[in-house]
């Protein structure tokens, strides 16, 4: 009689391999569970304290840092100030390397399709290879302004405390003002397409988002750590349990 092969186990079961991948899974849901970072995730800046307006022969923009390895699109924040925009107007907005500043991609909107006070959709087709840092570049053809909505400082260089705490909420990047670094950051969010390379940048991601989460709230970090280290702990028991149960 011959004999059978025996079928092989699920994949490296039970080995110290697979008991650390299950613990930095653990470890990365935790952290995206309570809010420290996110997993995978594309440059995404909500905070806003004001509308920068945009007008022909002005530039507004913004310089992020990619995790994908290529970028899809982007979304920004815009404002038509309670009237529709100028249907005449366009729209024109460039991808630039930031490194280099080569153009990447160019995106044109009709004013007729610039809504009030929403997110506007920007889409690269095909998508583009995304660089180490990228630049976002905004202009507006028509003389009735538009805006952007931002965190920024207040144009008098007044404001109150609250202000003042949002004013650079992205730490990764920078507002753009007709081609000069300025203080503060757009409102915007990136769209990306993960690949293999995409890896070490999602990584980094996640330990900036929390240092970002923690910086300045020492007691915050404090409870945050406590809560981490304690589910770190048991899940180090119960994968030992598990093994010893075997």
């Amino acid at each position: 009689m011959r004999g059978t092969t025996p079928r092989p186990s699920a994949v490296c079961a039970g080995s110290p391999v697979t008991g650390a991948c299950r613990l930095v899974i653990v470890v990365l849901v935790v952290l995206a569970s309570i809010g420290c970072a996110r997993l995978g995730g594309e440059a995404f800046q909500p905070t806003h304290n004001q509308v920068l307006p945009l007008g022909p022969d002005m530039m507004i923009g913004q310089t992020f840092r990619a995790t994908s390895a290529e970028l899809a699109g982007a979304d920004l924040l815009v404002a038509t100030f309670a009237q529709p925009a100028d249907p005449a107007g366009k729209l024109e907005v460039v991808l630039r390397d930031a490194g280099t500043g080569q153009a990447l991609r160019t995106v044109t909107v009709a004013g007729s399709q610039v809504p009030n006070n929403a997110w506007l959709p920007i889409r690269f087709h095909p998508p583009v290879t995304a660089p180490e840092r990228a630049a976002i570049e905004v202009r507006w053809t028509s003389p009735r302004p538009i805006g952007l909505y931002a965190s920024a400082p207040p144009p008098d260089g007044t404001g109150e405390s609250q202000e003042r705490l949002t004013e650079n909420p992205y730490p990764h990047g920078t507002l753009l003002r007709d081609g000069e670094i300025a203080d503060g950051d757009l409102a915007f969010r990136v769209l990306g397409l993960h690949g293999g390379r995409a890896l070490p940048r999602v990584i980094l991601g996640l330990l900036g988002g929390i240092a970002s989460a923690v910086r300045g709230r020492p007691l915050f970090g404090v409870v945050w750590l406590g809560g981490l280290a304690g589910s770190v702990a048991l899940a180090v028991f119960g994968f030992r349990r598990q093994r010893s149960a075997r």
